[in-house]
């Protein structure tokens, strides 16, 4: 999931600064900062240089005594070029401690507000007589203090989310959806809910039956967010 929506979209963002700018909001649920950004080191490694170096995070960090990592390697990531996309990386991918979904909903709109301009409307509400019986602001439009910055919303993933007022896990992954619909359809962000399949689904049983692709069916602890 990474490579295709974190470390792909801040390497293109980085080499094409003239077209995209990019704003990375990311909720690690299940991993820590530190693991993400040193398999990003990797995947840099490896596509700079063009599949020749290839070497995981445990070969990275050099837990195992008997195989350290070679200097080469490490004089590469120190280099001028390596250590411009990693400054890229650190200034556009922001690692928020959120994980139930209000405080994911409040720290992203945070940004929003921070970073644009929220406009409402005055609404009339009426009786089924007609009559006037309130008058409320409402959201009206947005508009971003820079209208050329994607801003990507990722949760990783979904089903780690901690519940909040009483609520199950499938009604606060439900919750959280639609938080991401509203981001999405007030302020244009983009959100990209990491879901896993269900236990069943990764089963030796299914793996025999060849019923391991990922389906609607098999979406662990929540259908509904397929439909959003």
């Amino acid at each position: 999931m990474n490579y295709l929506f974190l470390y792909n979209s801040v390497f293109y963002a980085y080499t094409h600064q003239e077209k995209i700018r990019l704003r990375i909001l990311y909720y690690p649920l299940e991993e820590t900062q530190e693991a993400i950004t040193t398999r990003f080191m990797c995947y840099l490694l490896y596509v700079l240089s063009k599949g020749t170096i290839r070497r995981s995070p445990t070969e990275l960090r050099s837990t195992k005594e008997e195989e350290p990592i070679e200097p080469e390697v490490l004089e590469l990531l120190r280099s001028e070029r390596y250590q411009s996309i990693l400054n890229f990386y650190e200034e556009h991918v922001t690692f928020l401690p959120d994980r139930n979904p209000t405080g994911i909903l409040y720290s992203a709109k945070k940004y929003a507000e921070n970073n644009g301009t929220e406009y409402k409307k005055t609404v009339t509400i009426t009786d089924r007589h007609g009559a006037v019986v309130d008058e409320r602001e409402v959201f009206d439009y947005y508009e971003p203090a820079d209208p050329n910055e994607y801003v990507m919303i990722i949760v990783d993933h979904i089903s780690l989310i901690d519940c909040e007022q009483n609520k199950t896990l499938r009604e606060c992954m439900n919750m959280l959806s639609e938080y991401m619909i509203r981001m999405r359809n007030r302020y244009n962000y983009i959100p990209v809910i990491i879901q896993q399949q269900s236990q069943e689904t990764q089963s030796l049983e299914a793996f025999k039956m060849n019923k391991i692709r990922p389906s609607v069916a098999g979406l662990a602890d929540s259908k509904y967010l397929a439909k959003d």
